[in-house]
């Protein structure tokens, strides 16, 4: 992949890294073929988001227990873990349950 072809990955809202996985192969395109490259990030609900699929090697430096804010990098768009192409696997869990991330997004989460 290009430098100019590479699809930043930046966090929605502002949290605590929880949990990073990093150094698995990124050109994954079928199911069930390994774990995945990520970022789980940790919102004032207590709510996590999952960052899912990205590129090997390009997740941000920031180690677990450090913040970031609305907008900041965390990685590249890639195709770890069970993957069917390059994409973003985004996913927000509160109290054990999915939410939809375009209703959580518009709701006061801070």
């Amino acid at each position: 992949m290009k430098a100019s072809d590479a699809v930043r990955i930046v966090a929605a809202a502002p949290g605590t890294i929880v949990s990073k996985t990093d150094g698995n192969f990124d050109r994954n395109c079928a199911i069930g073929s390994g774990q995945w490259n990520a970022v789980y990030v940790r919102h004032a609900d207590n709510s996590v988001a999952w960052y899912g699929h990205m590129k090997s090697g390009s997740l941000t430096t920031k180690a677990v227990g450090e913040t970031v804010v609305t907008g900041e990098y965390l990685g590249i768009v890639g195709s770890s873990g069970s993957s069917t192409g390059p994409h973003l696997h985004f996913e927000i869990l509160r109290d054990g349950m999915q939410v939809p991330p375009g209703l959580y997004l518009a709701d006061d989460h801070s």
